[in-house]
């Protein structure tokens, strides 16, 4: 009995958490005046490389930790995000970011920063227009959906 008490004991000390191995972190406010106006947020979330994408009804933005990097619509740009409404964003297999928006889906390339536009909109435009997308999903194949 005393042998199991032993053990025991040093199994709670070996798990126990002593005063000076508190972890630590670090807190911080992240607000419009530090880059980002997380106002109406739509979606997050963490590519494979670490940055921290977030949508909102203003923009797209990605946060590398201690930056924030903007990305907006702009009428005479086609390689900008296709609209500022952001709904949805996804990582997949491949590693691509994709983004759904209220006017089509945007592909994002980190080679050079711009994106792939599938815009939706009326039918007369030979497109189909399905509202407001929500999600985006993977199957197994790769296909999104």
């Amino acid at each position: 009995m005393p042998f199991r008490f032993a053990i025991l004991s040093l199994l709670l000390l070996m798990v126990a958490r002593l005063p000076g191995q508190t972890p630590q972190f670090r807190q911080e406010i992240i607000d419009a005046v530090k880059g980002t106006p997380l106002l109406s947020l739509g979606d997050m979330a963490q590519d494979n490389r670490g940055f921290l994408w977030i949508g909102t009804k203003q923009g797209l933005q990605r946060f590398n930790g201690s930056s924030f990097l903007n990305f907006r619509h702009l009428n005479n740009d086609s390689s900008s995000i296709v609209n500022d409404r952001i709904s949805f964003i996804i990582e997949d297999s491949k590693h691509d970011i994709w983004i759904a928006t209220n006017s089509g889906i945007s592909k994002f390339n980190y080679n050079n920063g711009k994106f792939t536009n599938y815009p939706m909109g009326w039918n007369d435009s030979g497109k189909v227009n399905m509202g407001d997308l929500f999600w985006l999903l993977e199957d197994s194949r790769g296909r999104l959906w």
